[in-house]
């Protein structure tokens, strides 16, 4: 207890000299150290940022919140330790957290890897667009209504006249160092322009108005704004995708995995939980439903679905070539999801929670998918559920040594 109270007054000193001096230490620089375990300053404020409470940030008492936030994390890891040291089993109820955040994590990592993917085959075209966004060109032409003008002044090309002399023999129209607007010139001008170098001519080009035959001039290009702003357009367009994740969810897609594991649903139990998850909203919520942008489900609506299901509980619900899910076990991965009232708000409460439901459904299957390929297994989705594993054992072991205090009401 000495030794503890000593490394608390200790860290108190350390932690008040980082937050007041220097924001900028190291991300794994340590902020504090329990026995052989480490809060660095990257877990410290991945944890703080993550953590939401009235007043966090209020002028003047930042520090002093930091500091508590510190205590509480170094109490965690003594708690975790603590329970490793007398082989303490955490409680089923956070286990069943632990499992899905995994399962939370693997879909949100296949889903980056599917955003990457889509990043990376549209950023040829996002390059060359923005490549021509900051190039300038002057190009002279020739052109002509009639093919057969245009070949007569490409063969005088190929035998060293010089767009004056074919010109003036009337094979076409010359057109002196025109300035190109990108948007104005017709597509099949754009991709010959892209491969021409300075004073190349190009074949004879047929568009909508005509032949054209296009020597460049003049080509300037700004490479340093050109590898700036597709840096800035390959992230804007990632987080794009990322916020509208369901994007990515395209029927192919999941007409994929639908035939890969053989999905199955009870359609009378789909039916059963869908009506007996409205009837619990509305008598959680009433007329106040539709205030909200969206609702999450908690403990009390599990339990009052249960309740409502309790004749069909350990009934198949969902049911794949490897996997079963009862119904019991569906409902209880409600807990934590998201029905949304924002969007088409003439769109009924039934069809909002059927959705609902066909996006855990779908969520099944997307799991199995990552676990397939071995998502879990990645380093980053490792160190992240540790994380959070040491935050439930110890919120596990806390639970058990408080579960027989009483405080008196006075």
């Amino acid at each position: 207890m000495v030794r503890i109270a000593i490394l608390l007054l200790l860290y108190h000193f350390i932690f008040t000299t980082l937050y007041t001096q220097q924001e900028d230490f190291g991300r794994n620089d340590p902020v504090a150290r329990i026995g052989n375990e480490v809060i660095t300053a990257e877990e410290f404020r991945w944890r703080f940022e993550m953590t939401v409470w009235p007043g966090k940030h209020q002028r003047g008492y930042l520090n002093t919140i930091k500091q508590r936030f510190l205590y509480g994390m170094i109490a965690e890891k003594l708690l975790a330790m603590e329970a490793r040291e007398i082989g303490f089993e955490i409680h089923p109820e956070y286990q069943n957290q632990i499992d899905r955040i995994e399962r939370m994590y693997i879909r949100d990592r296949l889903y980056r890897d599917m955003v990457q993917q889509k990043v990376k085959e549209a950023e040829p075209g996002i390059r060359q667009a923005i490549k021509r966004a900051y190039t300038d060109i002057q190009v002279t032409f020739i052109h002509s209504d009639s093919h057969a003008d245009i070949q007569a002044a490409w063969g005088k090309i190929q035998d060293g006249k010089t767009f004056e002399e074919i010109a003036s023999s009337g094979h076409g129209t010359l057109v002196r160092n025109y300035h190109v607007r990108w948007e104005q010139i017709h597509p099949a001008l754009v991709q010959i322009l892209d491969s021409l170098e300075v004073a190349e001519i190009s074949k004879p080009v047929e568009t909508p108005v005509g032949w054209y035959i296009v020597r460049i001039e003049e080509r300037r290009r700004d490479d340093r704004r050109i590898e700036n702003d597709l840096l800035e357009r390959l992230r804007a367009y990632e987080d794009h995708l990322m916020r509208h994740s369901y994007e990515i969810r395209d029927a192919e897609f999941l007409e994929s995995l639908i035939e890969e594991y053989g999905l199955h649903v009870d359609i009378e139990l789909f039916d059963l939980l869908s009506s007996t998850i409205e009837e619990v909203l509305v008598d959680q919520y009433g007329e106040e439903l539709y205030r909200y942008e969206e609702i999450m489900f908690v403990r009390d609506e599990i339990d009052a679905i249960r309740t409502l299901t309790d004749e069909k509980l350990e009934a198949e619900f969902i049911r794949t070539e490897n996997n079963r899910w009862s119904l019991n076990s569906f409902i209880d991965d409600v807990y934590s999801r998201k029905i949304e009232f924002t969007g088409n708000r003439d769109m009924t409460l039934n069809r909002r929670v059927r959705n609902m439901i066909n996006d855990q459904i779908l969520d099944y299957l997307i799991t199995i998918k990552a676990y397939d390929l071995k998502l879990h297994e990645r380093k980053e989705i490792k160190k992240e559920l540790e994380r959070w594993e040491r935050h439930y054992v110890a919120e596990s072991i806390k639970q058990y040594l408080t579960k027989d205090v009483r405080v008196d009401e006075f």
